[in-house]
């Protein structure tokens, strides 16, 4: 890979990353306490549907945030 290459590479996960955290607090804002993961998981770890406190899922989303946050000032 050059340099472009893995510039543009790291610019899309980056971009993915926003998306997933927009679509999990969308997700958690719509159903509360209930959202599906069946079909954004590729494990069979998790059960179908998980139950999220709202402080809790409050607190993953902040910490998702500012760990993504550090990520991109490391890389980019």
């Amino acid at each position: 890979m050059n340099k472009n290459n893995i510039e543009a590479l790291i610019s899309y996960r980056c971009q993915r990353s926003d998306e997933a955290i927009q679509e999990a607090e969308l997700l958690f804002n719509r159903a509360s306490t209930y959202y599906t993961l069946f079909e954004k998981r590729h494990s069979g770890d998790y059960d179908d549907f998980i139950y999220f406190d709202h402080e809790i899922m409050q607190e993953l989303i902040a910490l998702t945030k500012e760990f993504t946050s550090t990520i991109k000032e490391l890389v980019l």
